[in-house]
């Protein structure tokens, strides 16, 4: 009985140390971490809704998402290889290439459509400006100078009658913007969600400048450097299919999405609002890049030749 029992047990301990000597795929390995940036705004949600939904793990990725304060930063942290991808604008990438740096978008995010209201350009309630047209002269902030937004708010201007020449752009940390108003230190400010909902009874807001754009267009882009792209393609799929189903997912759970908000950014809204890209359509960015040329902020560009076909 005891030569049994030893025996078992001896043979058990050998098979469980074969086991653990076992090359991949036989026994299981972490996949390597993939370093991730993102702001702090609804847009760039996805990744946060990736972690608390489980969809990376689903999809075999291991990844480490980083919390940024600027489009700036992010690129800086892709370009030195701190981060493999990043979330930013698609302006800035198309700004970024015609300034010879190496980067290439994985997969569209965020769709802005007309008159949505997860975002707007705002003023205090007793400010005297009444339409985008009264802010000629005026201070406005912004998360990144020369970018999307402040394109878009141009644009509203214009469109409204004004001069946007005239404006003053005044980088700010979005958490700042609001009192920044309220005391008069700015004329306005341009807040996105989950900020513009969380001080909806603070602010008034002019409009969304998202609106100038003329119809739905992409926003948000993930992206990498071209030679991370060339060696990590599989997980470059991996990423973009896990970004398309984090969308999806926060599209049909918008109060599990709010949750995920409050819990990486700290602000509590009902529901999340934005609507995000289930699939690549290059048409869709190429209503921004033709106002982003008439702006002069980018030479006209064809976006098949800076947004990854997943090929």
């Amino acid at each position: 009985m005891t030569n049994s029992i030893t025996r078992k047990a001896y043979l058990a301990g050998a098979a469980a140390l074969a086991t653990a000597a076992l090359p991949w795929p036989l026994a299981a390995q972490t996949p390597p971490v993939l370093k991730v940036g993102t702001g702090k705004i609804e847009p760039q949600a996805e990744a946060y809704y990736a972690l608390d939904a489980g969809i990376f793990t689903r999809f075999g990725l291991n990844v480490d998402v980083e919390t940024l304060t600027n489009a700036g930063i992010t690129s800086s942290a892709v370009a030195s290889g701190d981060l493999q991808i990043g979330a930013t604008t698609c302006l800035n990438i198309a700004q970024a290439r015609q300034h010879n740096l190496p980067f290439v978008g994985v997969v569209p995010g965020a769709v802005q459509f007309q008159h949505q209201s997860n975002g707007g350009l705002v003023v205090a309630p007793a400010s005297p400006i009444a339409t985008a047209k009264d802010l000629n002269g005026k201070s406005i902030a912004i998360e990144t100078l020369n970018g999307l937004a402040e394109l878009t708010i141009k644009a509203m201007v214009d469109q409204a009658g004004g001069d946007s020449t005239t404006l003053q752009f005044i980088e700010m940390p979005s958490a700042s913007m609001t009192d920044a108003v309220l005391t008069g230190r700015i004329a306005g400010a341009y807040l996105q969600d989950p900020a513009f909902t969380a001080n909806a009874g603070r602010i008034r807001t002019l409009g969304n400048p998202n609106d100038a754009v003329g119809g739905p267009y992409v926003s948000i882009v993930w992206f990498t450097t071209t030679d991370w792209l060339a060696k990590n393609k599989a997980t470059a799929r991996k990423f973009a299919n896990a970004i398309y189903a984090s969308g999806q997912w926060a599209m049909n759970n918008p109060q599990l999405a709010a949750a995920s908000l409050d819990k990486h950014l700290g602000i509590k809204v009902p529901a999340a609002t934005q609507r995000f890209a289930t699939q690549l359509d290059i048409g869709a960015f190429r209503r921004l890049f033709d106002l982003a040329a008439k702006y002069k902020y980018i030479a006209p560009v064809d976006p098949a030749t800076i947004i990854w076909d997943g090929k």
